[in-house]
């Protein structure tokens, strides 16, 4: 989460850190707007609500009911979190209070979660000591299933 940030801070922010970047283009005229230029072009971005989007949690209902499902696929994965949960509790030392049926840790967002599987990625790719990245693009004619 981001405490005191509003959407137009956090683009103010971007526009300061990529400013200089070769494949980052600001819109003046759009305060709250920013374009990154892909090899295919140039995609613009808005973070107007970003921050609102970013507060979502991810509804107690839903994880009360895939905790209660009888799929195994589904339950290794919630057996998975709740390791998890209790790694972070661990580290952490979370002492806040819990609801009934309410974890102990920080409500998960959107974000938190992106955040938490992107530094995962990270400690992978890492660990993988990787020397280079394949990019798959599409074909001239932009057909499904033909590659040169």
């Amino acid at each position: 989460r981001l405490p005191r940030g509003s959407d137009n801070g956090f683009c103010q922010k971007l526009w300061k850190s990529f400013d200089k970047h070769a494949r980052f283009k600001i819109e003046p005229r759009k305060p709250t707007s920013f374009c990154i230029i892909h090899f295919a072009g140039s995609v613009s971005y808005d973070t107007a609500n970003f921050m609102d989007k970013n507060m979502d949690e991810l509804g107690e209902l839903l994880k009360r009911a895939l905790a209660s499902s009888n799929n195994k696929f589904v339950g290794h994965i919630m057996e998975l979190r709740s390791q998890k949960e209790a790694q972070v509790q661990a580290a952490s030392g979370a002492t806040a209070k819990a609801g009934p049926g309410r974890s102990r840790l920080k409500p998960n967002t959107v974000s938190a979660e992106f955040k938490s599987q992107l530094e995962s990625l990270m400690t992978k790719m890492a660990s993988a000591s990787p020397h280079f990245v394949r990019c798959i693009k599409p074909n001239p004619e932009k057909l499904p299933d033909k590659y040169n």
